[in-house]
């Protein structure tokens, strides 16, 4: 029965098939338990709908086939079903439409619940709060329009996100609709948008997330965005040319753009770390916290002293940052930059990619600078071959001396001078979590590994890195959890 039914179907067969008698208690207490659990399990299951299918099968199946005309069908559809299917759409949290969800089926579908619920007061998805909208479905191929989004979501939505399926007309046509249906939004992303109406967003008084893969230009679309009282949170994508960035020498003597709330800049695919500094000279808030810098798929090249001009411009202006992410980044050469060491506030530090070697006087060097370092995730990949540039195990008895607070490492370590490790000078016990990714560990060196991690940090736990992926049959994380256990046996035999 589990594979033919939901699990909230099965309950409620339960309830029904087994009678709640006072003579047979025990079949009464199983009813009661089922009773129990019912509402709370039909929460979990309906809370997330990744398809509006799913919502839709509660509809008799054969009902289209029956009905020749959508009046005929919305006449036909039962009390019943109906109430059923408003009582499972009530409990919706986060829903989303998609294009490819449905077919012209799926789409009567809607149309019919639009008929049923024309002249009601109330949405069909009271509670939900999460929106996706991937596509140009359900709104309006057969005429009815993006309106109709106000008979399926309410005030209630805080967060929207709009797909790389949905064309620009219906991006303008939903986000005019949303203003009016849910003005406390609180997030929004967006795929395709024209930036000189990104005055629409001023419509949502409490908007603290905008995340945009359309181009910025500093001279239209800053000034726009500082609008927004209530913003924590900004995401865009750099444009390919400086020249539409910077347009020339009047926006270059532009004034500069306050954001009053901004806490956290993101700038994606950026094509060369010099198209950053216009950003940096119009920006300022003072309360940016987090920083994070995203360089294009496609590696660039570029003087090795670039990324040294581009963070000593970022710590100039903003000494007290507590996040700095460099994704991507080829041409970072040397590790750390003086500009990194002179962020005396920085808590997490995130370098990937960079074509850079570690050695024990980087962390010496980061210690000082950044004695308030609670996470550090560093990878160092050659740019000729896809290979990590890995360090010494020696590296975390360093860690462990100069920065005391390091609660996150993730890394790739060299196993290869495991046998030659002495016994360490120094010792944490900061409950440290080990995130590694990449190593040559061996067999042989398991043991070794273990008993040298576990004096230096007792207290180690083992994670994995911020947005790693799993893979199937993946041979380093398979190392590593032999590590993980070895260190456990370890300790338990301390």
């Amino acid at each position: 029965m589990h594979h033919a039914l939901k699990i909230h179907e099965i309950l409620t067969l339960i309830l029904q098939l087994v009678p709640s008698e006072a003579k047979l208690r025990t079949a009464a207490a199983a009813a009661r338990t089922c009773q129990t659990f019912y509402e709370p399990a039909s929460d979990a299951l309906w809370g997330e709908l990744p398809a509006m299918r799913r919502l839709f099968d509660l509809l008799p199946r054969d009902l289209l086939a029956r009905a020749g005309f959508q009046h005929d069908v919305a006449r036909e559809l039962g009390a019943h079903d109906w109430a059923r299917f408003l009582q499972h759409s009530a409990r919706v949290r986060s829903v989303t439409f998609e294009e490819r969800d449905g077919g012209d089926a799926l789409e009567d579908y809607s149309n019919t619940i639009v008929l049923m619920r024309r002249g009601s007061t109330g949405p069909i998805l009271p509670k939900a709060h999460t929106l996706l909208i991937d596509g140009d479905f359900f709104l309006g191929a057969r005429g009815y329009g993006v309106g109709n989004l106000s008979l399926f979501i309410g005030s209630e939505i805080r967060e929207v996100r709009l797909g790389m399926r949905t064309g620009p007309r219906h991006h303008r046509e939903i986000v005019e609709q949303l203003a009016l249906l849910c003005p406390q939004l609180r997030h929004i992303e967006l795929w395709k948008c024209e930036w000189r109406e990104a005055r629409l967003l001023l419509g949502f008084e409490r908007l603290e997330t905008v995340i945009c893969s359309q181009d910025v230009t500093c001279r239209a679309d800053l000034p726009t965005l500082a609008q927004l009282r209530s913003l924590r949170h900004l995401s865009v994508r750099l444009p390919s040319e400086i020249k539409e960035l910077a347009g020339d020498q009047t926006a270059r003597s532009a004034a500069i753009v306050r954001f009053p709330a901004l806490e956290t800049l993101e700038l994606r695919d950026v094509g060369h770390s010099r198209f950053i500094k216009p950003v940096l000279r119009f920006i300022d808030s003072l309360r940016l916290q987090n920083v994070r810098f995203q360089a294009a798929y496609q590696p660039f090249h570029e003087n090795p002293r670039a990324p040294g001009a581009v963070l000593t411009a970022l710590a100039s202006k903003f000494p007290n940052i507590r996040t700095l992410e460099l994704v991507d980044w080829w041409s970072l050469a040397i590790f750390p930059q003086k500009a990194i060491t002179t962020l005396h506030h920085l808590e997490e530090l995130c370098l990937t990619r960079g074509n850079f070697t570690l050695t024990p006087q980087s962390v010496v060097a980061l210690g000082k600078g950044c004695p308030k370092l609670r996470r550090l995730q560093v990878y160092s990949e050659s740019r000729e071959r896809d290979d990590f540039r890995s360090w010494s195990l020696h590296a975390l008895e360093l860690a462990a001396t100069h920065l005391p607070k390091l609660e996150h490492l993730a890394t790739s370590f060299d196993t290869s001078d495991v046998t030659e490790l002495a016994e360490p000078h120094a010792t944490s016990w900061v409950p440290l979590t080990l995130a590694v990714t990449k190593s040559p560990l061996r067999a042989e060196h398991v043991q070794p590994t273990a008993s040298y991690i576990s004096r230096v940090y007792p207290n180690v736990r083992f994670g994995l890195p911020k947005n790693y992926v799993v893979k199937e049959e993946d041979e380093d994380q398979r190392r590593w959890g032999q590590l993980a256990q070895a260190v456990q046996e370890v300790k338990c035999s301390n």
